[in-house]
C-alpha cells in the first residue's frame, strides 16, 4: 500500500514497470519484555527454546522503511529488515543478570517440546478484544 501511494504521489515515471518492494520486519524488541514474561519477580526467563533472534526497534526499522521507499524504485524485491545481532535467550538471560545484579535464568517451556496446544483456547491472546 505505501509503495502504491509513494508511486502516485511521486508521478508516474518515479517508479519502473514492475517494480515491487516487500518489506520483511524481524520481530520487534518492544515485543521482548511481553514473550519472557514475570522475569523480574521470578528470576527466570520462560520460552519455548533457546535459539537466536533478532530484535529490531521499531524506530530503526521505520527509518529503514522510509528510506527504502523513498528510494523511487531503487529497491526491487524483497528486504529483510533486521538488527545485526542475534542473541539467544541464554545470552538475553545473562544480561538482564548483568542489569540487574541478580542471577536470572532461562527455562524452556516443557508444554512446546514437540507438541501443540490442545485446542486454540490454551494459548491465551494477548491481544484481547
Amino acid at each position: 500500500m505505501a509503495r502504491n501511494a509513494t508511486a502516485v504521489a511521486a508521478g508516474p515515471s518515479a517508479v519502473p514497470p514492475g517494480a515491487s518492494t516487500r518489506l520483511r520486519n524481524g520481530y520487534y524488541a518492544h515485543s521482548l519484555d511481553w514473550l519472557l514474561g514475570h522475569w523480574r519477580e521470578t528470576g527466570r526467563i520462560t520460552v519455548p527454546a533457546d535459539g537466536p533472534m533478532s530484535w529490531t526497534a521499531r524506530d530503526d526499522e521505520a527509518e529503514a522503511a522510509a528510506i527504502i521507499l523513498a528510494a523511487n524504485g531503487g529497491y526491487d524485491g524483497p528486504v529483510t529488515l533486521t538488527a545485526g545481532a542475534a542473541p539467544t535467550f541464554t545470552e538475553i538471560a545473562d544480561i538482564a543478570s548483568e542489569v540487574t545484579g541478580r542471577t536470572i535464568a532461562p527455562r524452556w517451556s516443557p508444554r512446546t517440546r514437540g507438541s501443540p496446544p490442545a485446542s486454540p483456547s490454551a494459548c491465551p491472546n494477548p491481544w484481547p478484544g
